[in-house]
């Protein structure tokens, strides 16, 4: 191994203490990156200390490094795990990995990213396709016959946020009159979500809203708007991570309309918590699900809204 890759392999992951008496459980997830799964490593960290169980945890630093995770599932896969909770960018790119730890009789909790039927004792993670059927008819509120509007993808193959855009297009097919423009990526490079989001505003002057499918998109997009003088001209729906000050000033001036503030702690817990309780032999069901909170002009005030500022 080169001292590069060594270096990088050193930086994404966490290497447990000896000592435990509890199960064995690697956790890998899709990224390093400040936000929601530093948040849902927290989550499977604490619940591995909580249970007695040995947790190790590993991701490669961006989800757009989707080659790392077969690699860094190769180096868990040598650790004699109990049990393996898996974030799956790319379901495929690890899939026949995860079937021969599993037939070792190692246990499988898959989280955000479902596999196919059969591969994973339990999944752990939200209906993607609700959620974003949800946030997408708070979006469709937000305009009227004639609009346009825009959708600020992802460069991802990461599968929960393509099905919020899948869900977005079809929502917009089923209003006739709206024009809708998705030819802008907000991560179509690394950290350039700011000037992407800058850029779907220059090329499309006349949007009324924004519709952004991951959170660093979101987020920019709100900024671009502040920049570019638009407040109370374009509005925002998105999607995060419980809601920061930026979103929640985003709510107080007008921009930000929809949110969808995701528990990444949840995830973690419930899914350490599964793989644990697999592991011992006790019965789980095959479908968890962690919480989330659609955020609206409407609720953004009550106590549920107001309890996600400080997770």
């Amino acid at each position: 191994m080169s001292l590069r890759l060594a270096a990088v392999f050193a930086a994404c992951c966490w290497v447990p203490l000896t000592g435990y008496a509890g199960p064995r459980v690697g956790v890998l997830l899709k990224d390093r990156l400040p936000g929601f799964w530093v948040y849902a490593e927290q989550g499977a960290v604490e619940t591995g200390e909580q249970l007695g169980a040995e947790v190790i945890v590993k991701a490669p630093p961006s989800v757009l490094d989707v080659g790392f995770q077969p690699r860094l599932l190769a180096a868990l896969a040598t650790q004699n795990l109990d049990a393996l909770v898996v974030a799956p960018t790319n379901p495929d790119a690890v899939e026949a990995m995860v079937r021969e730890l599993a037939g070792k009789g190692v246990k499988i909790v898959t989280l955000d990213t479902p596999f196919k039927d059969g591969v994973a004792d339990v999944f752990v993670g939200a209906d993607q396709a609700v959620i974003a059927a949800a946030a997408a008819q708070v979006f469709l509120e937000l305009a009227k016959d004639g609009d346009e509007v825009a959708l600020l993808r992802n460069n991802s193959l990461d599968r929960p946020v393509l099905l919020r855009e899948q869900a977005l297009r079809q929502a917009v097919q089923s209003r006739s009159g709206l024009v809708l423009h998705a030819d802008v990526f907000a991560s179509s490079e690394k950290n350039q979500e700011d000037q992407q989001a800058q850029l779907l505003l220059t090329q499309h002057p006349k949007i009324k809203a924004v519709f952004a499918s991951a959170t660093r998109g979101t987020l920019s997009t709100i900024r671009a708007i502040r920049q570019s003088g638009l407040v109370g001209k374009v509005k925002v729906v998105g999607f995060g991570t419980y809601l920061p000050d930026e979103a929640a000033q985003a709510f107080e001036d007008g921009i930000l309309h929809g949110w969808v503030a995701q528990e990444p702690k949840d995830l973690g817990v419930q899914g350490v918590r599964a793989a644990v309780a697999l592991a011992k032999g006790e019965s789980v069901p095959a479908v968890v699900r962690p919480a989330f909170v659609l955020v609206t002009s409407d609720n953004f005030r009550s106590p549920e809204v107001q309890a996600l500022r400080k997770p």
